[in-house]
């Protein structure tokens, strides 16, 4: 009988021993995890803005994403935007990077890469979340992919703010090419309203609005004769 209960007394031990060490490591990991993250973000808010002062801005887009970048990284002296969004997601930086990777790709006329990373970026700014969707929905446009368009271009223009007017513009482009009168005419219409107001970007010179209101209303008459 006592052979067994020291038996299980060391067992008992041995498993709390275990769970002890596992806590102490988790403690660690945690304590590691902090330290380490804060210094990173440090180290690539430097290299973002770095990236984006010395190549965005000054047109070298085609470094802020290079594609054999990934092979001898450690020998440049500034990470890409790429670079930065695929070794870090999880970052506000790598957040961020996705933003400028998407732009940077539509610039160069990679529509389908300008995408998949806008599509990642996520954004609480109305303005920001805005022109996100509207790049996506040019995009689309670009690929002659038009209902997928129309539907991002719908969702850029769902939040209101100062660029409202332009996300409506090009709604009602995008329809005048289809051919849909009716929802053309609905979008110029709304442009005319918000540019008679404050604090909206004035997008068309108001005597072309007036032509394409008269126009579109015609052409809806003629089209549904």
């Amino acid at each position: 009988m006592n052979f067994f209960v020291r038996k299980n007394f060391f067992f008992i031990k041995k498993k709390y021993k275990y769970i002890y060490l596992i806590f102490i490591f988790i403690i660690f990991l945690f304590f590691y995890s902090k330290y380490y993250i804060f210094y990173n973000q440090k180290m690539l808010l430097k290299s973002f803005f770095y990236t984006k002062n010395f190549y965005f801005l000054k047109g070298y887009l085609k470094e802020t994403v290079d594609e054999n970048y990934y092979k001898n990284y450690k020998k440049h002296s500034y990470l890409t935007f790429k670079f930065i969004s695929k070794k870090y997601p999880f970052t506000k930086i790598g957040n961020l990077s996705n933003y400028y990777t998407g732009i940077v790709y539509f610039k160069l006329g990679k529509y389908k890469k300008s995408i998949k990373y806008l599509k990642k970026f996520k954004t609480n700014s109305k303005t920001i979340f805005s022109i996100k969707y509207s790049i996506i929905a040019d995009s689309y446009f670009k690929l002659k992919k038009y209902n997928k368009a129309i539907k991002y271009y719908l969702l850029s223009s769902s939040k209101k703010n100062f660029y409202s007017t332009l996300f409506y513009y090009r709604l009602a482009f995008i329809f005048l090419f289809k051919k849909d009168y009716k929802n053309s005419y609905k979008y110029l219409l709304k442009i005319k309203k918000l540019q008679q107001k404050k604090g909206y970007y004035h997008v068309i010179d108001n005597k072309k609005l007036k032509k394409y209101l008269t126009l579109t209303k015609i052409k809806n008459y003629y089209y549904l004769q």
